[in-house]
This record gives C-alpha cells, structure tokens and sequence, in this order.
C-alpha cells in the first residue's frame, strides 16, 4: 500500500530534525555595503600555454566568487598581451581567455584584477605562451567511458595533446543509440534510459569514441530499478549528514540537478512515490 504524500513528509522531516536540521536562510545585503564587496576571492590562471600560430585558443580561468552565480564583470578585469605580434588577446569572457596566435615566438598574458570601487589593481597573473606553426595536431577524447544518471548530462570535449586545451574548431558529434543517451553539438551527453551506447566524435574524418552506460535512474539513489520512500529517506538523511552518498547514488539524489543534494530533492522524490 502507497503511503500517503503526508506521512512521507512526516518521516522525512523527522529525519532532519533527528540531526537538528534547518532550512536554508538567505541572507540580505544592504546596497551600500553590496558594492563595496570584493566578489573575486581566487584566480588560477595556467602559469603556460600552447598557442598554434593561426588558430584561436580558450584558456580557461580557475574563477572562486563570494557570490558564484556573479559573472565576470568586464570592468574590473583586464587582460593583456606583451607582445601583440606573436599573440593577440580577442576576448575576456566569463571566466576565459580568447588568445589568437598571429606568428611564432612567445609572450605573456597578464591578466589584471582591480577593486571595483577606487579602480586599484590589487592582484596580477601571468600566463607564459609559446605561438607555433610546428606543434603536433594529435588529440584525445576527454573520456572513453563514463557511467550516467538517466536524467542527468555530462560534456565531453575534445583536447589538443600538444597543449592539453580543449580543441575549438569543427566537431560531428552522434550517439549509437538515441534511447539510451544523445549527444548535442557541444558534446554535452543527456542520459535518456538505461543502457549501453556509444558516443562518436569525428574530426576532419579521425573519429573518437567514449562508451556511454546509463546504470541509475534520476532518485534512484538505492540502485535497485525503483524509485520508493526509501531512496526518500536517504536522500533526507544525506541532506542533514546522518549517512553518506557516492558516485552514481550521489548523482541520483540530486533530483533537481541544481549541484546540491538537499531536503528539496527528497521532497520531489516523496511526490513521486505518491505520484504527486
């Protein structure tokens, strides 16, 4: 017999307050104190790179934020080339850098950070860049297998070997069995239902292959097949730390995709149960 939407409530919330659980609260900011925020707290940038004279390379930022869903803001970050004959910088964009390399030689990227408020530059780093026409045009698949979520997504991407970069240029993605799993033209897979099936990128006709199986179902955090009050509990139990999750349990309990596994996720998980 199905329980009642209620009672799963019940046992879900006595769980949490078994472990002193509370709702999230979500803190104001005065705007007079919002703009004087510092938001960037941590830049990594590649301390090298490999640039093939020609071709245009994405060298991403290691971006931490006090406020993470804040985009990088243009006006307080400053990128640069020192020498614009071997490199040109074409774009500064939320959280990456679009480098051009003009001839062979080498150069540096500085990248320049100031405070919002009084325009000083308070933090610099420094990417050494080799620009040439000789490097190697081998690459390699980001993964060659993977295990998925049904529901979830998962990008591949295809890196340069001489530089380890993603590579930018034309891709042909497709997937063997639709059903199971697709892939669109950004090599971002969807797990569709379980099963076995084979993702395929092609370049300039060298192609590339990384074996896709869906294994878990979305809420499925047990592994059995179905989704019931139990996976539920585990997730509303995870969610106030009374029990652990890992690998593809971790990813079922994440209902709503959103990165974290909360009270929320074992709510929708209950309406489900009940089919609410």
């Amino acid at each position: 017999m199905k329980k009642s939407l209620r009672n799963i409530l019940s046992v879900l919330m006595s769980a949490a307050l078994l472990s002193n659980f509370t709702l999230p609260v979500t803190a104001s900011i005065d705007n007079s104190v919002k703009n004087q925020i510092e938001f960037i707290s941590e830049v990594t940038l590649p301390e090298t790179a490999k640039i093939k004279t020609g071709e245009t390379s994405i060298i991403q930022l290691g971006v931490t934020r006090v406020k993470p869903m804040v985009s990088t803001d243009p006006d307080n970050f400053e990128v640069v080339s020192e020498d614009e004959t071997v490199l040109k910088i074409k774009e500064l964009n939320n959280g990456t850098i679009s480098a051009t390399g003009i001839s062979n030689g080498k150069t540096n990227i500085v990248l320049s950070i100031y405070n919002l408020s009084t325009m000083e530059k308070i933090e610099e780093y420094v990417c050494n860049v080799e620009v040439s026409d000789s490097f190697s045009d081998e690459k390699e698949l980001s993964e060659k297998e993977i295990r998925m979520v049904a529901g979830k997504k998962h990008e591949l991407y295809i890196n340069e070997l001489y530089n380890g970069l993603p590579f930018m240029g034309d891709v042909k993605w497709s997937s063997a069995d639709k059903s199971v799993a697709i892939v669109n033209d950004s090599g971002i897979i969807t797990a569709k239902s379980l099963g076995e099936t084979s993702v395929k990128a092609v370049i300039d006709d060298v192609e590339y292959q990384c074996s896709v199986f869906v294994e878990c179902l979305l809420g499925d955090v047990d592994n059995n097949g179905e989704i019931d009050v139990f996976d539920a509990v585990k997730i509303a139990r995870y969610s106030v730390g009374t029990t652990d999750l890992a690998g593809l349990s971790l990813d079922a309990a994440d209902y709503d995709d959103n990165g974290v596994v909360d009270v929320f996720d074992a709510v929708s998980v209950a309406r489900i149960t009940v089919g609410k």
